[in-house]
Order: C-alpha cells, then sequence, then structure tokens
C-alpha cells in the first residue's frame, strides 16, 4: 500500500509540473494571422496591362486573395492576378492563417517594353506592408520602371519578390 501511496503522489507532482520547460524559449504553436497589403501608384492604364502578382505560402496552408469586394481562396496556398486583372484600386490584399513560422512568398512583375524611351508616368511604385495578427512588421516601397525594347535586362530588374 505505501508504493501505491508514492507512486500515486509521484504521478500527482509531475502532473502539476506540466510540459514547460520554464525558460520562455518553448515553441509558440499559437495560430497567427498573416496578411500582406500591396497598394499601386502609377497611371492604371500605363501601367497594369504589364503588372501580375502571385503569392504563395511556405507551408501550402490556405490562401486568401482580397480584390476591392471579391474573395478567393486557395487551399494548396498559391494565388495569383494576371497581367491585365488589378482591380482598379489598385490595392490587393492576401492573408492566411496559421503558426508564427509560416510564410507568405510575394513576388511582382512589372515587364513593359517600349519602343518609345519611358517617361516618368511609365514607371510603377509597389508599396508592400506585412502584418502580424494586425501589428504592422513590414513596410517597403520599390519603384519599378519600363524598359527600352533594346535594353538588356536582367530577372532582378523587373521582379520583386518579398518573403514575410
Amino acid at each position: 500500500m505505501r508504493h501505491y501511496c508514492l507512486f500515486l503522489l509521484s504521478v500527482i507532482c509531475l502532473l502539476s509540473q506540466g510540459c514547460d520547460n520554464g525558460d520562455g524559449h518553448a515553441l509558440d504553436m499559437t495560430e497567427t494571422q498573416k496578411k500582406v497589403v500591396v497598394s499601386l501608384e502609377g497611371i492604371p492604364e500605363e501601367t497594369y496591362p504589364w503588372l501580375s502578382i502571385g503569392a504563395n505560402t511556405s507551408v501550402n496552408n490556405t490562401l486568401y486573395l482580397v480584390q476591392d469586394n471579391d474573395i478567393k481562396a486557395a487551399p494548396d496556398g498559391a494565388l495569383g492576378i494576371h497581367k491585365g486583372k488589378m482591380p482598379p484600386s489598385g490595392k490587393v490584399m492576401f492573408f492566411e492563417k496559421g503558426y508564427y513560422y509560416d510564410g507568405i512568398c510575394l513576388t511582382v512583375i512589372y515587364r513593359k517594353r517600349m519602343t518609345t524611351a519611358p517617361s516618368d508616368s511609365d514607371n510603377l511604385t509597389v508599396r508592400v506592408r506585412g502584418y502580424i495578427d494586425n501589428v504592422l512588421s513590414l513596410d517597403t516601397v520599390r519603384v519599378m520602371r519600363a524598359f527600352r525594347k533594346e535594353e538588356k535586362i536582367e530577372r532582378s530588374d523587373y521582379e520583386f519578390d518579398i518573403i514575410f
């Protein structure tokens, strides 16, 4: 009987301690919401036909795309806006719900090639803001320019990639 009581006391002590190692660096498995808001500045007629935006999640979580009043969901975690399909507002949002280590990989491609010299009205300014649980964590701007047809360009000249 004495061994039985000691065994029960040991079990109670172990259960009351829980699984926390107490060092404050335990893996946080709480669900978060990440969103990436893309805002465009430029003349829509001069820039949108040459613009495409794509996003995917790093672990294939469901990714949502909000364009004006439309919401699309991709269970495989990949969505995009093809050339010429950008909404007139020039603003889109991608978001996912997941764990803290999930990421959204965003790619903006602006590849306008012209026979004449491009002007400032052919430039596209892309502003990307990233939020985790509605707290701003990323705010960056990139000016993407048009190119003459003869210009030799690299992928990094017309593609803007961010992992958030």
